[in-house]
C-alpha cells in the first residue's frame, strides 16, 4: 500500500505539473492496452486461419478447414460485445427546448464561452448530482453524443449563480474533452478486468500467467487513470472560474456537497422508511425536498455536513478529489 501511495502521488504530480502531456499518455495507455488484447486475439485467428488450411491440404478436403472456421465464427460471436463495448446512455427525463428555455439559453451561454462542442441530450434527474457522459457510437472509433444530466435538488439547493457554476463546470468536461478519455479508460478496465475474469476460471499453467499480466494491466490503468480524473475535476473548476468567478464556483461546490450529504442521510432516509415509498417516491417530493431544505438551513443543520465534509479525506483510488482540496486549488 506504501508503494501505491508513493506511485499515486508521483502520477498525481506529473498530470498536475505537465497535464496536456499527461492527457496525452492516458490516450497512449488507452490504445497501447486495446492493441495488446486485440493484437493478441487477431495473432490467434492467424493461427487457426492457418492451422485450418494446413489441415485442409493434409486432408485433402474441404470439410476440414470449414469446419474449423464455422467454430472460429461462432466463437468471434460469441465475444462480440468485446469488440465494440457499449456504453449505454444515461436514464433521465430529457428536456426539449421550449419546455425550459431559460436553462437552455445559460447552457448557451456558457458553451459559448467555454468553446464547447454542442450538447446532443439535456435532462433532468432526482440525484443531488449533475454530470456530462460522452457515449461513443461505434465503440473506440466514431461519432460521440454528449449527454448532461442535472439533478432537480441540485437545483432547488443552490442559488442562480452556483447553478450556472455547476453547469459550467461540467460543459468545462466537454469542452476539455475529458469524457472522450474516460470512455476509453473505461473500456480498457473492463476490457482487461474481463480477461483477468475469464482466466480465473480454468486451472492451466497459461491462464494463470494471463491472469497475472491481466491483473498488473488493470492496477497500472487503475493507478494512472485515477490521477487523471482528479486532474480532470480541478481543470473543469479552474475554467468554471474563468467562466463565472473563483468565489462562485467554491460556494457551489461547498453547498453541494452539503445538501447532497443532508438528502441521502436525512430526507431520502426518511423517505426509504416508509414501505409505500420504496419503489417509487412520493409525487410531492420536489416540494418536500425544498421545503426540508428551507427548515434544515434556518436550523443550522447544514454547517456539520459542511464541516465533515471539508475534513473528510480520500483512498488512494479516488476519482475525485476531497472538497478541501477543490476549494484550496480555486
Amino acid at each position: 500500500m506504501e508503494q501505491l501511495d508513493q506511485l499515486n502521488a508521483k502520477l498525481e504530480k506529473a498530470a498536475a505539473s505537465h497535464p496536456k502531456a499527461y492527457h496525452f499518455r492516458m490516450w497512449r495507455m488507452a490504445w497501447l492496452s486495446y492493441l495488446t488484447a486485440y493484437g493478441a486475439v487477431a495473432f490467434l485467428v492467424v493461427l487457426w486461419v492457418g492451422l485450418a488450411a494446413l489441415l485442409g491440404d493434409l486432408s485433402n478436403s474441404l470439410w476440414v478447414p470449414l469446419i474449423m472456421l464455422v467454430i472460429l465464427a461462432g466463437i468471434i460471436w460469441r465475444f462480440r460485445h468485446l469488440i465494440f463495448l457499449k456504453i449505454d446512455p444515461p436514464q433521465a427525463r430529457w428536456l426539449q427546448r421550449k419546455e425550459a428555455p431559460e436553462l437552455f439559453a445559460t447552457i448557451d451561454e456558457i458553451s459559448a464561452k467555454l468553446r464547447c462542442a454542442p450538447l446532443h441530450e439535456v435532462g433532468v434527474s432526482l440525484d443531488n448530482n449533475a454530470f456530462m457522459q460522452t457515449v461513443p457510437r461505434l465503440g473506440v472509433i466514431g461519432r460521440s453524443h454528449h449527454y448532461l444530466v442535472l439533478g432537480l435538488p441540485l437545483l432547488l439547493g443552490l442559488p442562480k449563480e452556483e447553478g450556472k457554476a455547476v453547469i459550467a463546470h461540467e460543459l468545462s468536461h466537454l469542452s476539455r474533452s475529458h469524457g472522450k478519455i474516460g470512455a476509453m479508460l473505461w473500456r480498457s478496465r473492463f476490457l482487461w478486468n474481463y480477461i483477468s475474469t475469464a482466466s480465473g476460471q480454468r486451472k492451466s499453467h497459461l491462464a494463470r500467467r494471463l491472469v497475472g499480466a491481466a491483473n498488473w494491466i488493470l492496477e497500472w490503468l487503475n493507478t494512472s487513470a485515477v490521477a487523471a480524473l482528479r486532474q480532470h475535476e480541478y481543470e473543469a473548476d479552474k475554467f468554471a472560474a474563468k467562466a463565472m468567478s473563483a468565489e462562485i464556483v467554491a460556494n457551489a461546490l461547498m453547498r453541494l456537497e452539503t445538501v447532497s450529504r443532508f438528502m441521502e442521510r436525512e430526507l431520502w432516509y426518511e423517505i426509504n422508511l416508509k414501505p409505500v415509498f420504496r419503489s417509487r417516491p412520493p409525487q410531492d417530493i420536489l416540494e418536500r425536498m425544498e421545503m426540508a431544505l428551507k427548515k434544515a438551513s434556518s436550523e443550522g443543520r447544514l454547517n456539520k455536513y459542511l464541516e465533515n465534509a471539508l475534513m473528510e479525506g480520500r483512498g488512494v483510488f479516488a476519482s475525485l478529489p476531497t472538497l478541501r482540496e477543490r476549494v484550496q486549488a480555486l
